[in-house]
């Protein structure tokens, strides 16, 4: 289950009309007609986690900011995409590298929810003196590992040649993405995503030999080819049986792991979630649920933060349930059936021959049953990514 969590909703009033017909239980009773005149449920969620006490904010294109919210809502459904911010504003705020970090959500009629876990660390106080590393050489780690493990090595005599000072450091983290949601990801097509930052320093810094990078990307991808990218240079590395791949620079800035995968299949169901009997009454009748929200999967490392920023989450660890209320209005009396199901897509990858699934959670629906007669009660957006 998720920490800390904060539960931002979005949402709209229409959601579909359905209508039904019910009698009192004893058959010598006149016939009373009750009929459902709207559904209505969450239509946009978000779900926002984070690793410290952060503050959030969210923007609604078209709207405009919200600071401090935990709910926002409206209806139009041409302005979709939403920004949420969190801000970690603590005594030691300084000491992290991405204090602010802003998510782009684009929401549709299949995009619905997005699990947001932004994770916060700090920059990696295990540094090193360059004159240390000209002299003996070094070997650093990252401090957080939440991300990704990484390790730094310089040898024995390379010397910055530029002039560019400062102590050799190593800091691993997940920058920010904007989240397009899952009906642009198609089968037999490959994606990329940028799964890890690596800020290195002293920034700028040139050298006279080669330094090594190592990132654990999972024994899972020995043998398979990885690469690094800093703007337009790319540095490509082999994954060794430990899982580690070793990419060789000539430079420090951020160094960002790239990492693309083949979407060889991608299958739509539908799983009941929830099922209700309520006593409709004449006006609004609410109803709860729980639903499902994140991505589902085993991985972990780099696989993990793939799969998640690609299907419109963001982070680790973004599987969970929340819980939902919806209503809808009768004309009239009655015991009513609810069913509650929920799409969930189930994609199959393929890096390079080796395979792996994720399942994200789609949208919400129900179903409406009076005295053996079945209506659709409605469909909403409610969960997802």
């Amino acid at each position: 289950m998720m920490k800390n969590l904060k539960f931002l909703t979005i949402a709209t009033a229409l959601l579909a009309v359905g209508t039904f017909t019910t009698s009192c239980m004893r058959s010598d009773d006149p016939v009373v007609s009750s009929e459902v005149t709207k559904v209505n449920g969450a239509k946009y969620s978000i779900i926002a986690t984070s690793n410290v006490d952060a503050t959030f904010s969210v923007d609604i294109e078209g709207v405009g900011a919200q600071a401090g919210v935990k709910s926002a809502s409206f209806d139009n459904l041409t302005a979709t995409t939403v920004n949420v911010t969190a801000k970690y504003t603590g005594d030691d705020a300084a000491n992290y590298i991405n204090a602010t970090q802003t998510v782009s959500v684009k929401f549709s009629d299949k995009t619905t929810t997005a699990a947001i876990n932004f994770a916060f660390v700090k920059k990696s106080t295990n540094t090193v003196k360059a004159s240390d590393a000209t002299d003996n050489g070094a070997n650093i780690t990252n401090d957080d590992k939440s991300i990704a493990d990484a390790t730094m090595i310089v040898s024995k005599g390379t010397t910055i040649t530029n002039g560019v000072q400062g102590d050799f450091g190593l800091t691993a983290y997940k920058a920010p993405v904007s989240l397009s949601g899952d009906e642009a990801i198609t089968a037999d097509k490959d994606f990329s995503v940028k799964v890890v930052s690596l800020d290195c320093q002293p920034d700028g810094a040139v050298f006279s030999e080669k330094v090594s990078l190592f990132v654990d990307y999972g024994t899972v991808l020995a043998g398979k080819t990885v690469k690094l990218l800093n703007g337009t240079e790319e540095v490509t590395a082999t994954v060794k049986e430990d899982g580690k791949a070793e990419f060789k620079v000539g430079h420090f800035s951020t160094w960002e792991a790239d990492f693309a995968a083949h979407v060889s299949s991608k299958e739509i169901a539908s799983e009941t979630i929830a099922t209700l009997t309520v006593n409709a009454v004449a006006g609004t009748n609410k109803f709860s649920y729980k639903k499902n929200v994140g991505v589902k999967h085993n991985l972990n490392g780099v696989l993990a933060v793939y799969v998640n920023s690609l299907l419109g989450s963001f982070g680790i660890d973004l599987e969970g349930q929340v819980e939902e209320t919806a209503s809808f209005e009768a004309t009239g009396a009655g015991v009513t059936k609810i069913t509650v199901t929920q799409d969930k897509t189930t994609y199959t990858f393929d890096y390079n021959g080796v395979k792996f699934q994720a399942v994200h959670w789609g949208s919400v629906a129900y179903k409406v049953e009076i005295n053996g007669e079945t209506t659709n009660g409605g469909h909403s957006g409610g969960s997802g990514n």
